[in-house]
């Protein structure tokens, strides 16, 4: 079963999630809800490894500015795939696309998902998804560079194959 980690200080907002996860085809979730940064922080260290996809407010009690809420899991962006909730400022959704650009696979709007929970079936899925491809290139880049060096070590005759 794949766990969701939803960190989101509104209840209204929070059950409104919850609602629309029942409908979500790609599931069944194990949902894990967290209202602070730091009780989210707490859960990561000991679950990260079991955590599939992170949706969250940048909006939390604990945090002076939204970047920084983003900056706190950033460490998890590359092993788990994050979504942001916004609302309909234009400073959220202005800040939601730097992060995409810094790793964030999606941004789920919370007015788009009261008018249409059925659209979070398709961010959590697209994200899932995109995690995965781009996970997969960023191994085969890295491998595709150790080959390189490797090639480059050879050429300037500093590589040796050693036999056992």
């Amino acid at each position: 079963m794949k766990t969701i980690l939803i960190i989101e200080k509104n209840p209204e907002d929070a059950t409104l999630i919850k609602n629309a996860l029942r409908d979500v085809s790609c599931g069944p979730f194990a949902i894990v809800f967290k209202t602070t940064m730091c009780d989210a922080e707490e859960y990561l260290k000991e679950h990260a490894d079991e955590t599939d996809l992170i949706l969250m407010n940048l909006r939390l009690s604990d945090v002076k500015r939204r970047w920084e809420a983003f900056e706190r899991v950033r460490q998890y962006v590359f092993k788990i795939p994050v979504v942001i909730i916004v609302g309909n400022t234009s400073q959220d959704y202005n800040l939601a696309k730097v992060l995409v650009e810094k790793g964030v696979e999606d941004i789920l709007n919370i007015d788009s998902l009261q008018q249409n929970p059925g659209v979070l079936d398709k961010v959590i899925e697209f994200a899932i998804c995109r995690h995965k491809v781009n996970g997969s290139l960023m191994e085969k880049s890295q491998q595709d560079l150790a080959e390189k060096d490797m090639v480059i070590s050879w050429l300037s005759g500093s590589y040796s194959v050693q036999k056992k």
